[in-house]
């Protein structure tokens, strides 16, 4: 999970032109089309809670 955070943050770093753009185009959604920024937003937050869940479930050895 670790790894996956510190990639993203990587990119977004060394790419600021596109972390910039892709901020306002979710600021763009947040304004004109709501509900499908909140779309997004739920599937991004259940991907994160996915992945921690895998994170646990691997980190226990099962």
């Amino acid at each position: 999970m670790n790894e996956i955070i510190n990639s993203i943050t990587n990119y977004a770093q060394s790419n600021t032109g596109a972390a910039v753009a892709a901020g306002f185009l979710m600021l763009v959604l947040l304004i004109r089309r709501t509900k499908l920024f909140f779309i997004l937003l739920a599937i991004a937050i259940a991907g994160v809670g996915i992945m921690k869940i895998f994170d646990k479930i691997s980190a226990t050895g099962l």
